[in-house]
Order: structure tokens, then C-alpha cells, then sequence
């Protein structure tokens, strides 16, 4: 996609924070304005900005409706604990509601405490659609973190990069023309650490831009987004491979965007893929390895997107917690 398709002749970065609905055409004009305007981004000040938890009561009938077959998925046809059912839905779809909040809609949907489904409540559910066939990527462990550590030790680190890098060896050596083994060097963290805290305000501009979509404002979540490829372009370099490992949950993050916002005709992961892959390509050259990792993604659907980035992150992580 080229550049110039993520640029508008609208002026729309104020009206994000109208207290009126925003209709659809009107998101998805805000959606491709705010990558290509120049404005600062919102900054969030507000205790209850800076803590996600404290906008749980936010979620409307809607979200949880929308979400439904995944929690189904994880409490009933997987019988797993509320804590673990918690933190996937923390992971996949930053979706932060309490113990309480759980307990009542499961209630509510007549789902049994100990993971059995009530027989009030079986005539009403769906069994979920499977996109296509392949690897389940919803993690069967309980203890996925919802990111990856910034005080990883070397030994972690090295692990982890390992991890990844032949994970996307893996799947994209057969699939991109352009994609090459080793395109990185495996190289030790020495040297990279100077990096991680620009890498971390990267992701907290991902809570930020998801919250702010809560709150009905996508025109600053937007520029959030917009203001972080940027930063990301910006700290990408040759000679750092700790760019393929901490740009993974971001990628990770900007999917689970799709799903807050269901009715939004633009998807917002390709979009922003295509603005990064363009900007990299800008700074540093059509064979820098994550212009081609990015055009690689770029060049498969939706749901095959989302698969390759959860099994990537997932192995990453994996490897990060076998390193004692």
C-alpha cells in the first residue's frame, strides 16, 4: 500500500473527544488522518488514565456480548480457572474487568462455577467459527504475561531473540520471495539496552491509544498510534535484533484493536503495518530485515496476521521462561 493512501484532506483530530457517537465513516476517516497528521499526541494525565483497571466499569453489554465465544472458549471448553481466563483477556484483547465483574456475567449467562455449563443456558450458545484450519493460537498456559520483561537477564534475552528469530525463519522463509534466513544476526543484548525503555514507551502508547478508544475518543488514540511508528521507525536499526523481538507484542496489541472496535471497516493492524513499513522503508531501505518482515505480514490475511504474531509471541515467551 502505498504511503500516500494513509493521508486526508479532513481535519479531524478533535473530534475524538465529542461526547456525541462517532458514526462508522466518520472512525474510519479519523483512523487514516491521525497516521499522517503532525499534531502531538494526547498525553495521558488522569489517574484514571494512567491505571486501565480503574475504567473496568466502562465496559458496556456490547463489549461482553462481543467477547462471549472467547470466554466460552476458555472457561467452559478448556475448563480453566478465572485467573487464568483473566489474563488471556488481559493479553488478547486488553479487557480488564474484576473478579466480580466475571462472576456476575457468568452468572448472568448461566455458566456454572466450576466451568460447567448450565442446561438453561446450552440452547443459546453458538459453537465458534473457525476461520481455517491450523495452529490454535490461544496459549494453553496460565501464566502468559502481558508483556515481555524489560529486566530480562542476558541469558533470557538471548534465548528469547533465538526463539524468535527462527520462529520467523520458520514461517516466512516459504512464504515471502523476499525473506531471507538469518536476515539479523543473533546477537547478544549487549548493546541493545539502551534501546528497551524507548521499546516500553512504544507499548504504553498502546494502553494509552486503548484506552482512549474506550473512552470514544479514536481521533488522539490514533495519533498515539501514529506518534508510536513513528518512534519505532526511529529506534530501528541494523544492528539491533532486539527490534523483531519487542516490535512482536506490539503487532500483538494492534491486533487485539480489530476487536474493540468490531464495527470499524478498516483494519486498523494492516493499516498501521503499512504506515511503519513505509517509514522504515523511508529511513533505512526496501532489505532492512523489518521493512521485510513487515511486507511479509502485510502480504497475508487478516487471520492468518493475527495467527502468526500470537504463535511468534508465545514461542518468545515460552523460551524467555525456560532460562531459570
Amino acid at each position: 500500500m502505498p504511503c500516500n493512501i494513509l493521508h486526508t484532506h479532513q481535519t479531524l483530530s478533535h473530534q475524538g473527544t465529542h461526547s456525541r457517537p462517532i458514526s462508522e465513516g466518520d472512525q474510519a476517516a479519523l483512523v487514516a488522518s491521525s497516521f499522517s497528521m503532525n499534531a502531538a499526541p494526547l498525553v495521558l494525565s488522569s489517574p484514571a488514565a494512567r491505571n486501565p483497571k480503574s475504567n473496568a466499569s466502562m465496559y458496556c453489554p456490547q463489549t461482553w456480548d462481543r467477547l462471549k465465544t472467547q470466554l466460552h472458549d476458555l472457561y467452559i471448553q478448556q475448563q480453566r480457572p478465572l485467573g487464568s481466563v483473566k489474563e488471556i483477556m488481559l493479553w488478547r484483547y486488553r479487557f480488564r474487568p474484576s473478579d466480580r465483574m466475571y462472576k456476575q456475567k457468568f452468572k448472568e449467562w448461566g455458566w456454572a462455577k466450576n466451568g460447567r455449563f448450565s442446561r438453561s443456558a446450552t440452547n443459546n450458545y453458538k459453537a465458534p467459527q473457525r476461520g481455517r484450519s491450523g495452529h490454535n493460537y490461544v496459549s494453553h498456559r496460565a501464566d502468559i504475561p502481558a508483556w515481555i520483561h524489560f529486566s530480562s537477564t542476558p541469558e533470557q534475552y538471548d534465548k528469547m531473540n533465538l526463539a524468535i528469530h527462527c520462529y520467523i525463519d520458520g514461517h516466512f522463509c516459504a512464504s515471502s520471495k523476499r525473506w531471507e534466513r538469518r536476515t539479523f544476526d543473533i546477537a547478544s543484548s549487549d548493546g541493545t539496552t539502551s534501546r528497551l525503555g524507548a521499546w516500553h514507551g512504544m507499548h504504553e502508547k498502546c494502553n494509552n491509544a486503548s484506552i482512549l478508544i474506550r473512552w470514544n475518543a479514536p481521533g488522539h488514540a490514533f495519533s498515539q498510534l501514529r506518534k508510536m511508528c513513528e518512534d519505532a521507525a526511529t529506534i530501528i536499526s541494523h544492528d539491533d535484533p532486539a527490534a523483531l523481538v519487542y516490535l512482536w507484542p506490539i503487532c500483538v496489541d494492534l491486533a487485539g484493536f480489530r476487536h474493540m472496535m468490531p464495527t470499524l471497516e478498516m483494519d486498523i493492524l494492516r493499516l498501521a503495518l503499512n504506515y511503519l513499513k513505509c517509514r522504515v522503508g523511508e529511513l533505512y531501505g526496501g532489505r532492512h530485515p523489518v521493512f521485510l518482515l513487515l511486507e511479509s505480514l502485510c502480504a497475508i490475511p487478516h487471520i492468518e496476521i493475527e495467527e502468526a504474531l500470537q504463535v511468534g509471541y508465545e514461542t518468545s515467551i515460552r523460551a524467555f521462561e525456560t532460562v531459570k
